[in-house]
């Protein structure tokens, strides 16, 4: 039994790199970019003024508002 338990233990490198693979990362991001334009496309259409394109721009108008 302890053979197994290391056999997967030394898998777990392996699958944290497959993980991180650029084209698994490519698609996070493209994720992310897709979720903030589609909220900025919602806040503009909700009045609620300028849309933001970046996170940098949220947290500066949250600033600003407190």
């Amino acid at each position: 039994m302890r053979a197994r338990v290391v056999e997967a233990v030394a898998q777990i490198p392996l699958a944290m790199s497959e993980s991180f693979a650029p084209d698994i990362l490519a698609s996070w991001i493209l994720s992310m970019r897709n979720i903030q334009a589609d909220t900025g496309m919602r806040e503009s259409i909700g009045g609620g003024g300028q849309p933001r394109a970046t996170t940098q721009g949220l947290m500066r108008s949250q600033k600003k508002t407190k």
